[in-house]
């Protein structure tokens, strides 16, 4: 019998399926997948990429026989499908056929790295963001976050694999937006972490994504605040968050259809006019606690108005203010999260050296 492999420094999960939204072309997906896996072994980190292909579309050709992946030492790359009844189980299942904290929970329970972080399909990582995971310096009772940086999109799809160590050159003087740390509302009184674009860097042991039970899986498939929510979860319990340099960070290709523009508030003309009298009358702190308590405005996405979601106020901030003090359970998900002892159809791409076959 072939000894156990060593587990891999780090765990990379891709959530994503085999159609065209927003940036999942087999072109951009196949291109970021290999720069991400050249970075990898050029830096000689022990390391796993899990591609999680959500609901795939039937009538296109799965991710698995169609992207493509080099031999290597230092990396495996698998493809694990969530087959589409296991996603009729959500509301709204045939109008919205992703549900990404689902995907990502299902990779983070099949990974076995000591570190731990999600991306997106049409992420690439600088070489600075990649010499800094290279050095090896991680610890288990800190959160890591960087900025995000969306990239022209001409100058993004212009980007070869050849292009892996000198990308930052490349995308420098073509952003198109940087997001970076911002103050937030004092009156949510909760800490003040990097929670802007948290999902798309958040970094951090397996081990204590695993205590917080991943990211939270709603009854719906609309992504929310669940990234930020695990951020606060996890600094409850460890309290450091290190925000790295902005030479460390992710680039991403930019398009319109992004979550912030599609998530919308409502107000209905009640909640209006009492958020009018409260804030003639009474501090912010005040209006927090009662749009909280009442948990308006609510929110939708614009691609379906007529289903409201929870407000801001109730979904994040009264979450964050109770962890903050102690209080409440900070797992985000009981019983079978990830599907937990479902087995998932799998196919590997490459495999490391560390990997031994037939060994898991």
């Amino acid at each position: 019998m072939s000894a156990p492999p060593v587990p891999p420094y780090l765990s990379l999960v891709i959530p994503t399926r085999n159609d065209e939204y927003p940036s999942n072309t087999v072109l951009v997906q196949g291109k970021c997948l290999g720069m991400l896996q050249r970075q990898l072994e050029e830096s000689k980190i022990d390391s796993e990429i899990l591609i999680i292909e959500y609901n795939p579309d039937p009538a296109r050709p799965s991710l698995a026989s169609s992207l493509q992946a080099a031999p290597g030492r230092h990396v495996t790359i698998r493809v694990i499908q969530v087959e589409p009844r296991l996603h009729q189980r959500f509301l709204l299942h045939r109008e919205v056929p992703f549900h990404q904290t689902c995907a990502i929970n299902a990779g983070l329970r099949r990974s076995r790295g000591k570190f731990f972080v999600y991306r997106a399909a049409d992420h690439i990582y600088s070489e600075q963001l990649i010499r800094f995971l290279a050095s090896r310096k991680l610890r288990e009772d800190t959160i890591y976050r960087c900025d995000r940086v969306n990239v022209n999109e001409e100058v993004f799809d212009s980007a070869t694999l050849q292009d892996w160590d000198t990308i930052s050159s490349i995308f420098s003087g073509n952003e198109a937006f940087r997001f970076t740390p911002r103050a937030l509302d004092p009156s949510y009184r909760i800490p003040d972490l990097y929670v802007d674009a948290s999902g798309d860097f958040l970094l951090m042991a397996r081990a204590l994504w695993m205590r917080i039970a991943g990211l939270r899986e709603e009854r719906h498939p609309f992504f929310l605040d669940h990234d930020s929510l695990a951020l606060h979860a996890a600094y409850s319990l460890c309290k450091n968050q290190q925000t790295l340099d902005g030479s460390c960070c992710v680039y991403k290709r930019d398009h319109a259809q992004k979550t912030t523009q599609r998530l919308q508030p409502h107000w209905s003309p009640r909640a209006k006019r009492w958020h009018k009298m409260l804030a003639a009358r009474y501090s912010q702190t005040v209006q927090t606690a009662s749009q909280i308590l009442f948990n308006y405005p609510s929110r939708h996405d614009a691609r379906h108005p007529a289903y409201r979601l929870d407000s801001f106020e109730r979904h994040f901030v009264w979450p964050a203010f109770v962890w903050a003090r102690g209080y409440g359970g900070t797992r985000q998900n009981r019983g079978r999260w990830g599907l937990k002892g479902i087995e998932l159809p799998e196919t590997v791409l490459s495999r490391g050296a560390w990997d031994h076959a037939g060994s898991r």
